[in-house]
């Protein structure tokens, strides 16, 4: 792994974004016993301000068919969150770059309203669909992340890649992320 380059992990929009409006449709009326009109209205509101549908908005002359794209003076690779939610994106990531990679849990960007909307259907709200999120792996990370600001769309450094194939999610507990 002569090659290795270390890149800094960016998360664009939110895990789990996707599933929980989509549980909103599909539960309201069981919703509206749970939670207030306004709390639902509110949470709604956010969690579609976090799904972004084209990745051709985080990176200028990015294109589906050409993941990597120059910025600045670094080099970004854009990975969309699918139906497999967070988790599965670092693992494709990770196979994208050839690398392992490390990224701490309470770095990842998540409404509590997505937490508690996927708990109440009891699935993880990392391995569900956070379609619409993407993860950017960039060498220069900073310069990104100013450019992504300046177009008002909130993004955070999750982690990192590492030279080891294993991907690490840290947090309470460090554990292994698993194939999807």
């Amino acid at each position: 792994m002569s090659d290795y380059k270390k890149y800094s992990i960016i998360m664009v929009g939110g895990a789990a974004c996707k599933k929980a409006l989509s549980i909103l449709d599909e539960k309201r009326e069981e919703l509206v016993c749970r939670y207030s009109g306004r709390y639902l209205g509110n949470a709604e509101k956010r969690l579609k301000n976090r799904v972004f549908l084209d990745s051709n908005e985080l990176i200028d002359g990015n294109t589906k068919e050409d993941k990597t794209a120059k910025k600045c003076t670094g080099e970004a690779v854009v990975c969309p969150c699918g139906t497999a939610g967070v988790f599965g994106a670092l693992w494709d990531l990770g196979e994208m770059l050839k690398t392992g990679l490390k990224v701490n849990i309470y770095d990842i960007p998540i409404d509590q309203a997505a937490i508690e909307l996927c708990d109440l259907v009891d699935i993880n709200p990392y391995e569900s669909d956070s379609t619409g999120a993407y993860l950017i792996a960039a060498t220069f990370p900073g310069e990104i992340i100013d450019s992504l600001k300046e177009k008002g769309v909130a993004c955070k450094v999750i982690g990192y890649t590492t030279k080891e194939n294993a991907r690490i999610i840290t947090g309470p507990s460090e554990r292994y992320l698993t194939k999807p």
